[in-house]
């Protein structure tokens, strides 16, 4: 699996006590052939799958082998469907009930995203018309990409008013830093399209007010956190100095990263100063990170 999609899977992946698995070569976990049943049935199912043999898997799920039967790290038939952009196979999946939204325990991943990060269309298309969870997560991956179709597919379902605002944003970042020709057509199409899924523009703050948020900041544990405003004017958090993403905001002190969503940064401010920043990701307990002065 790719490392960007990795970062959009697993948030924690941007904090620095998993900076060195962050780096680590993506790649599919390691999946073996033995079932965590004993059904025999299933052990066909699943080799059939592997094997892109749809006469295999239709007569393995008629004679009962259970569309959901998992294997290492609680992968399913529709992982390795997905993994080789069988679509053929993920349909008959499906169609014999097989969950699109079960996580393996390894990325913490479905079906969808696999197919997504493999670029398997038509696997995507099926998935999300089965009614897949995570296509915010996908349709970030095909802003960022640039993958029209992928944006066409997900935006064909309904997407929150805030999704829409935030990867807008991201759209229109990618498109104006783009230097190929074609690619920024492209680009273009994707704002386009968003657009007219009804997105608005995002909060805008003065050039001189994100100027202010730069700097370092560190919490109690020692982790430092750089803060700056990039070329293109947008300001960027590095957990780590092989990690940077960008923050958009959505008032004046809230920022929340443009590329993926769980995770909340809100700048404290007395006066006129800056003094440091709150870290909330999903569930966990909030993280406070102090400014540290220049000296």
């Amino acid at each position: 699996m790719t490392r960007r999609l990795a970062a959009l899977l697993s948030l924690a992946a941007l904090l620095p006590p998993a900076a060195a698995h962050a780096q680590q070569p993506a790649q599919q976990p390691p999946v073996t052939n033995t079932s965590s049943t004993s059904n025999p049935l299933d052990q066909q199912l699943w080799d059939a799958t592997r094997r892109g043999d749809v006469a295999g898997v239709r007569a393995a799920l008629a004679k009962g082998a259970n569309a959901n039967a998992k294997w290492r790290y609680d992968q399913t038939p529709l992982f390795k469907a997905a993994e080789r952009g069988d679509a053929e196979i993920a349909k008959i999946l499906l169609e014999h009930k097989a969950d699109p939204n079960v996580r393996d325990t390894f990325y913490g991943a479905t079906a969808l995203y696999w197919a997504a990060d493999k670029g398997h269309t038509e696997v995507v298309r099926a998935l999300v018309n089965a009614g897949a969870t995570g296509r915010e997560n996908v349709l970030s991956l095909a802003v960022d990409t640039g993958n029209v179709e992928f944006v066409k597919i997900v935006l064909a379902k309904e997407t929150t008013a805030a999704v829409l605002t935030r990867v807008l944003t991201l759209a229109n970042i990618r498109h104006d830093g783009e230097k190929d020709g074609a690619v920024k057509a492209k680009r273009a199409e994707i704002v386009g399209l968003i657009k007219a899924a009804g997105a608005q523009p995002g909060f805008q703050l003065d050039a001189a007010v994100l100027k202010s948020y730069e700097g370092a900041y560190k919490n109690e544990q020692g982790q430092e956190w750089k803060v700056a405003v990039n070329e293109q004017g947008y300001l960027t958090v590095a957990p780590s100095p092989t990690n940077a993403f960008i923050i958009a905001p959505s008032d004046k002190t809230t920022f929340a990263p443009v590329e993926f969503t769980g995770l909340q940064i809100t700048f404290s401010v007395e006066g006129d100063r800056v003094t440091g920043f709150t870290f909330k990701q999903g569930q966990a307990p909030a993280q406070v990170y102090k400014r540290v002065e220049a000296k």
